[in-house]
């Protein structure tokens, strides 16, 4: 009696994953810094306004696959110095656009007079990158939205505020 031997099955080759491509990451970094530049356009309040960039760049680092391409981007960047130099640049763009949103609204009373634009700007941007880094695990403990009332919370004028406020500045 011969000893048949179980032939293995073989398994079904994942999905070959999508090549980086430097371009698409620029494209996709040059369209949310494009975005982030049209709401401080806005005629909206500073207080809107700064809402609706947090939760842009939130929602953009939460995206998964964007969150994929500035992971990819941050990993290969260690060794390709135009990589480096254009997330640089991405990132630059970003804090910028939050900075002078924080600028005019304490132009305007909107914003605590002693703040540190730059400093509060890399605070944001710094917790944008917390939740493209949470993405990889679908999500953290405190969601976006509380990151996002906390913040603003934080710089917030106190005498612009009326009883019943949302830190988001709307009743």
């Amino acid at each position: 009696m011969s000893a048949r031997r179980k032939q293995k099955r073989p398994r079904p080759s994942p999905r070959p994953k999508p090549a980086f491509r430097p371009s698409q990451l620029a494209r996709r970094g040059s369209l949310l810094v494009r975005e982030l530049a049209e709401v401080g356009e806005s005629p909206a309040a500073p207080a809107e306004k700064l809402t609706r960039v947090i939760a842009a760049l939130f929602a953009a680092f939460e995206d998964p696959a964007l969150s994929e391409l500035f992971l990819e981007g941050w990993s290969r960047a260690r060794r390709s110095k135009a990589l480096r130099l254009e997330l640089a640049w991405i990132r630059e763009q970003l804090r910028l656009s939050v900075e002078e949103l924080l600028r005019t609204g304490m132009g305007e009373g909107a914003f605590r007079s002693d703040l540190d634009p730059e400093a509060m700007a890399s605070v944001i941007l710094g917790t944008a990158e917390g939740l493209l880094l949470q993405s990889v695990n679908q999500g953290g403990p405190v969601p976006a939205e509380r990151l996002t009332d906390a913040l603003l919370s934080v710089l917030r004028n106190p005498a612009e505020a009326t009883p019943g406020q949302s830190a988001r500045g709307f009743s």
